[in-house]
């Protein structure tokens, strides 16, 4: 793997359920756990994805 590459992810949305792959919108540290945001290609929902050495989970970005 290229130093400084983003790859694409297989994700799923947790709004309407679609799978897509994309790149991530934008990547940040959260204690222990790797955080990504996306947004969703058929809902345009946007939702963070938490993953840690144990878990992976997913968090719909709240609405304003």
């Amino acid at each position: 793997m290229v130093q400084g590459m983003i790859m694409s992810e297989s994700v799923k949305c947790p709004v309407c359920g679609g799978e897509f792959r994309a790149k991530p919108l934008k990547t940040w540290k959260f204690r222990f756990y790797k955080v990504n945001r996306f947004e969703c290609a058929k809902c345009r929902a946007k939702f963070n994805v938490y993953e840690g050495p144990k878990s992976k989970f997913t968090i719909p970005k709240a609405k304003r």
